[in-house]
């Protein structure tokens, strides 16, 4: 591990005059050293669902499917989250029913018996999701213990028979790995095993922290006795940072039970802390000034998973802002307040991995979930990544997909943050370098002041070669390509930001660009390169693919103009710069050069902000880390959860019928604001 942060602490301490005078400060030094390494990326992620209920179907038209899960993965670039598998209750049971049916499958918690488990919602889940988008092996497997709400029979068995108990938890989980591995053809690499299993939703019900701990040991134990050793438990997700702490503590302090935990997972809540509310955030670290009781907890949780050598994860927040104050979620300060979490989730944890909400909803489910027309999506559901409004045909990507674009469409799984540090409080900055794109360092720089900075760049344990890329996002425009900037040294460059902005820089250093493709018509920058993301009138965080211009892969709706701009070329992949390729067209694909420019907004309409990787030929848009269009991972959403007396609503589902009340149990319920 490189360097800890206990000067982070300090940050908090810091008087309002200092953070006044930074204001007035042109500029901004940084120093970004690529041979000091802190945490191992993974990916960002969220809950996985699909969409489907019973009795209703699937509420996405094959368009608006096409287009989300576009959204998600090949532009947002989400790559992870928990999956559904089975659900123990009568094979024979249908989407319509299956919640209610819930029933041990026999009395045997040894033996397995196929038919008492079904496996409607991951059949689901396959079609629509992943037979769309590819390959799900950075998702895993989501193998959820809940005595409270969704297997109310295994609390009864708690208190008779804990030893069976135990054992019916293990064989709960086993079912659902073995199902992902037959589906799939090979086994996941994660199960998430709890969600809130003492605090929040309290789904362990009657639970303490010894049963936790000894269910992680039971199945940990079932799974390798299956020859399912590899497979590692993502534990325990707790609703807030120090409930999270005591109870991973807990595992991990137990010499066998830690054995079988792949990563420790966090959540930020409630309603209205620190972390979960953007208004906190942008008064707290995004004013220079992090909160150190909250920085505290995390040099606690990232000391723990470092002890262990295991990775931490933050893997839910929502409620950016509370459906009250009445903010859309395309806001662009849930862009950088959202965008300043990740920053500080990455330095003050050194978590490698970041989740928002649900990766995809919708208005009819919302409409069916809570009972409403649905209309209040664009207000209620600011930290789900993808956004899907039925009456408009319109599919969004959120302010919180646009903060997490601007680190998941740069970063590959494997990358390394290393250390920067800069001379100015509301200059937000971290970085990585990524050994599989030839050493390449991104950089996001969040300006939180006002008024402009000119960053001064310095890097050390690497040499620079070639342009330095990047995107950008103000209030204005999101995700704007920034026009190549030739370094002062092989060490050194400058960049001006403008005020309140967030800016992503990406720079290849030793010898240029990626192995895997060349500069030329296609449009291709190989693996280290990025070609430019163009952009339109009127480009800013709005519809992707929406009446007025479709998105570089998007589908656009029936009878809109593609309205797709040309992107400015990016150095890398051998020359010094390739040719963009074309807009969008009508249908959403690429133009005749098949390159990586994004489609801009036609007069009327909202951009839709495809991601320049350099790619070259794709209907996707795919991202800027040198991968192309969709490698990993399968889109869709899970439930947004009810507030009905602080838990998920069990009936009264209207159109999301039951599958709506068991998605609920997928993330979690509503929490109080405090």
């Amino acid at each position: 591990m490189g360097r800890r942060w206990p000067a982070a602490i300090g940050l908090a301490l810091l008087s309002g005059a200092v953070a006044e005078q930074a204001r007035g400060a042109g500029i901004v030094n940084v120093t970004v050293d690529a041979g000091v390494v802190h945490q191992t990326w993974y990916g960002f992620g969220a809950t996985q669902s699909t969409l489907v209920y019973g009795g209703t179907g699937d509420v996405l038209s094959a368009s608006q499917r096409k287009r989300a899960v576009d959204a998600l993965f090949a532009q947002v670039k989400g790559s992870t989250g928990q999956a559904v598998t089975t659900f123990e209750a009568p094979k024979s049971s249908t989407l319509a029913n299956f919640f209610g049916a819930s029933a041990n499958d026999n009395a045997d918690p040894l033996v397995i018996d196929p038919n008492g488990f079904f496996t409607g919602l991951g059949d689901a889940f396959k079609s629509k999701v992943v037979d769309i988008a590819g390959s799900p092996f950075d998702l895993y497997a989501d193998v959820k213990i809940s005595t409270k709400y969704a297997n109310k029979w295994l609390a009864q068995l708690e208190s008779s028979n804990y030893d069976t108990f135990l054992s019916e938890c293990a064989e709960q989980a086993l079912a659902g790995v073995q199902y992902w591995q037959k589906t799939y053809g090979a086994a996941p690499s994660l199960a998430m095993l709890f969600n809130e299993p003492l605090s929040g939703n309290g789904e362990l019900a009657g639970g303490n922290v010894a049963a936790v701990v000894d269910i992680v040991k039971r199945t940990g134990q079932r799974l390798a006795a299956n020859g399912l050793s590899s497979v590692k438990l993502v534990v325990p997700g707790e609703e807030t940072e120090e409930k999270s702490l005591a109870t991973s503590t807990a595992i991990m302090n137990d010499a066998e039970a830690r054995k079988y935990v792949g990563a420790i997972a966090y959540h930020t809540y409630p309603y209205g802390s620190i972390y979960s509310y953007v208004p906190n955030i942008l008064s707290t670290s995004g004013a220079g000034k992090p909160d150190a009781g909250r920085i505290a907890v995390r040099n606690q949780l990232r000391d723990l998973g470092a002890k262990y050598g295991v990775p931490l994860w933050m893997t839910e927040v929502s409620h950016a802002y509370l459906q009250s104050d009445n903010v859309q979620a395309t806001d662009f300060r849930i862009l950088r307040g959202r965008a300043v979490h990740i920053h500080d989730e990455l330095v003050y944890a050194d978590a490698a991995a970041y989740f928002g909400m649900n990766s995809i909803w919708d208005q009819v489910s919302q409409a069916g979930h809570f009972g409403t027309d649905g209309s209040e999506i664009m207000i209620a559901e600011h930290d789900t990544i993808v956004l899907v409004q039925q009456p408009s045909d319109s599919v969004t990507i959120t302010s919180t997909g646009r903060a997490i674009g601007h680190y998941a469409r740069f970063l590959r799984r494997g990358a390394k943050r290393v250390d920067a540090t800069n001379s100015d409080p509301l200059l937000l900055v971290s970085a990585f370098r990524d050994d599989a794109q030839g050493g390449r360092v991104v950089l996001v720089a969040i300006n939180n002041a006002p008024d402009g900075r000119t960053l001064k760049v310095s890097l050390t344990g690497a040499a620079l070669a070639g342009m330095v890329t990047g995107e950008q996002s103000t209030a204005s425009a999101v995700w704007t390509a920034i026009s190549p900037v030739t370094p002062s040294s092989p060490s050194a460059f400058s960049l001006d930001v403008p005020g309140e902005s967030v800016t992503t820089i990406a720079a290849t250093p030793g010898g240029g660009g990626g192995s895997s493709g060349s500069s030329g018509t296609s449009g291709s920058t190989g693996a280290s390169g990025a070609a430019a993301s163009g952009s339109g009138s009127g480009a800013g965080t709005g519809a992707v693919g929406s009446s007025g211009g479709a998105a570089t892969g998007a589908v656009a709706a029936a009878g809109s103009s593609g309205g797709g701009s040309t992107g400015a070329a990016a150095s890398g992949g051998g020359s010094s710069a390739g040719t963009a390729g074309g807009g969008s067209g009508a249908s959403g694909t690429t133009g005749a050069a098949g390159g990586a420019a994004s489609g801009g907004a036609g007069a009327g309409g909202t951009a839709g902000g495809g991601a320049p990787d350099g790619s070259s030929g794709s209907a996707s848009a795919a991202a800027p880390d040198g991968g192309s269009t969709i490698a990993n991972g399968a889109a869709s959403s899970g439930c947004s959860c009810c507030a009905v007396g602080g838990k998920p609503r069990d009936a009264g589902l209207t159109a999301a019928g039951l599958l709506g009340a068991f998605a609920c149990l997928l993330r979690r319920t509503r929490r109080r604001v405090s």
